[in-house]
């Protein structure tokens, strides 16, 4: 019996340390993407803001809403850029957390900071960002399907 044991632990154990590092390179590409989203935000670019996303997409908050297409998101954002203080230039990330939720599904938490064309902070934001794996073919492409303001 301790050999049957010995024996699937040999057997499991490569597969568990493929799956520790897929999630490693799940969770800094998540962290790439992110970077290059805030990248987007800060220019306003509200097409590449696009490609960050799936649909639907829900987006909690004072206004939840489920986003069903790409000219819905644009509109969203287009109405939240317009809301923004004139003065913002910039959003920076403090920090970022990314945990695997299970079947390639993965929870970004997430602080953000906004800044002024003259570097000055005009506030910090926290929220969390669902990412999942869009691409079931060979190529891992993670896209935020759910946002929750925190």
């Amino acid at each position: 019996m301790r050999y049957t044991g010995f024996v699937l632990l040999i057997l499991i154990q490569p597969q568990i340390v493929l799956s520790q590092e897929s999630t490693a390179d799940h969770k800094l590409l998540i962290e790439k993407h992110y970077q290059q989203y805030t990248e987007a935000f800060s220019a306003q670019d509200v097409d590449l803001i696009e490609s960050f996303f799936t649909y639907p997409m829900v987006m909690n908050g004072d206004d939840a809403k489920v986003i069903i297409n790409a000219d819905t998101l644009k509109a969203t954002y287009k109405t939240l850029f317009e809301g923004m203080p004139e003065r913002y230039k910039y959003t920076t990330v403090d920090t970022l957390g990314v945990i695997s939720i299970g079947n390639m599904r993965y929870k970004a938490i997430v602080k953000y900071s906004h800044w002024d064309m003259n570097g000055q902070w005009l506030g910090t934001e926290r929220g969390s960002y669902y990412f999942k794996d869009i691409d079931k073919s060979t190529a891992v492409d993670f896209k935020i399907h759910h946002y929750t303001p925190q």
